[in-house]
């Protein structure tokens, strides 16, 4: 019982932090990869990971949610 409480808590927390600084997020993930592997990304592949961090965002509230609500369990 108090392992989906604790797992709902931090990834609803986790999924609303992603939404609310998906830009600075981004930025910094592409930033990341530039520096350290030598990449030459850009604009555009900011643009994708904004994308793909609002998907995995809300992905995380609704496992939130669902463990919450205790619809799955983790053993």
């Amino acid at each position: 019982m108090k392992e989906e409480i604790i797992v709902g808590g931090i990834s609803i927390l986790v999924g609303i932090l992603m939404l609310i600084f998906r830009n600075s997020y981004a930025y910094r993930i592409i930033e990341f990869q530039n520096r350290v592997w030598g990449f030459h990304f850009g604009v555009a592949e900011i643009k994708i990971s904004k994308v793909i961090i609002v998907i995995v965002g809300f992905g995380l509230i609704v496992l939130g949610i669902l463990s919450l609500f205790q619809l799955i369990r983790f053993k």
